[in-house]
């Protein structure tokens, strides 16, 4: 390597330096942000996936795949209870269950199961107390560990009143018929 290129490698050598220490401060954890009444918790919904899918590994099954369809189907169901002020698995005013919204929407299934809940926990444990409480219950339980799922979804909503409602989608895809 000719010697006038060396100067300019220690500059830009000091310059990639002086950007990765910046990076390593851009990467650092960021204070944890309220999660606002009214609104979806993003970060709630992963933690409540991870959790989800490390049962289920922690008992000797595969993780599940998220699957879009229940997803927002997941956030329309925690979205719904809350506004509507309601906790149950018979959706008002007609009482029905999350299946019959599954059918409407086209997502198509052999098997399909539902867990809901709802906390006042404090917001950077709410998911983890939900959790938690699923795992304590042997229905919940059942559903997190029922190995013929495949794909999950989960929807996180915090109502004006404060409390958290979630609930958790799982389904079996239909086999595809040749």
């Amino acid at each position: 390597m000719p010697r006038s290129c060396r100067p300019r490698l220690a500059v830009l050598a000091a310059v990639l330096a002086t950007l990765l220490a910046g990076a390593t401060l851009v990467a650092a954890p960021a204070q944890v942000r309220a999660w606002d009444a009214g609104s979806f918790s993003v970060s709630d919904e992963a933690i409540l996936i991870g959790l989800t899918n490390q049962a289920r590994v922690a008992a000797g099954l595969g993780p599940l795949r998220v699957s879009s369809a229940l997803h927002n189907l997941a956030e329309w169901r925690s979205r719904d209870m809350a506004v509507r002020n309601y906790f149950a698995h018979e959706i008002p005013p007609e009482g029905y269950r999350v299946f019959h919204y599954m059918d409407q929407r086209g997502i198509v299934y052999s098997l399909a199961g539902e867990n809901i809940g709802w906390d006042i926990a404090p917001d950077n444990q709410a998911a983890a107390v939900v959790q938690q409480m699923f795992l304590d219950s042997p229905g919940h339980r059942a559903n997190i560990l029922n190995a013929k799922w495949d794909s999950m979804g989960v929807g996180a909503f915090k109502g004006a009143d404060g409390a958290m409602k979630f609930a958790v989608l799982f389904m079996q895809k239909a086999a595809a018929h040749g």
